[in-house]
């Protein structure tokens, strides 16, 4: 993901998020899982990492370098995070997994979610929850198939 114009956010099998230029590495911050997708907001202040076991990582941006980020990990997926966008106004998170599962994250920005303590929470619309999960026709026929015939074997 591009910073500035000649700055570059990189990561490699040494686990570190970088932050390199032509002259070379200006900030680095060292992650504790194997990272497969990454994004960073339009605003240059947040990079959030999708990892190879499912967790979400990220790290803030102040001045533009890499800060240390109070957020722990999120284990939102039970296998590899294979694709993470933002959407178009910055507002929410997607990530998608190899294990089939979609999830959305609401980002808001630690200035704001100060202001709003102590306001009452109202209802904003806002979908709950859901508990689905998307499979393939050929993935569940097989399934079906191999519970028929140990439903067989039982009788």
């Amino acid at each position: 993901e591009r910073a500035r114009s000649n700055e570059m956010f990189v990561i490699g099998s040494d686990m570190m998020i970088k932050q390199i230029n032509q002259s070379g590495v200006l900030s680095e911050k060292a992650v504790s899982m194997a990272v497969s997708q990454m994004v960073m907001n339009t605003e240059k202040r947040l990079i959030v990492a999708g990892t190879s076991k499912g967790s979400l990582l990220s790290c803030g941006l102040s001045d533009g370098k890499l800060v240390e980020n109070e957020i722990p990990p999120i284990n939102c997926h039970d296998g590899k995070c294979t694709r993470m966008r933002l959407s178009a106004d910055q507002k929410y998170l997607f990530t998608a997994s190899e294990d089939g599962t979609l999830a959305m994250f609401e980002i808001v920005d630690s200035a704001e979610k100060h202001s709003k303590k102590g306001k009452e929470k109202k209802d904003d619309g806002r979908l709950p929850w859901s508990e689905d999960i998307l499979v393939s026709k050929r993935n569940l026929e097989a399934k079906l198939t191999m519970l028929t015939t140990l439903k067989a074997k039982v009788e």
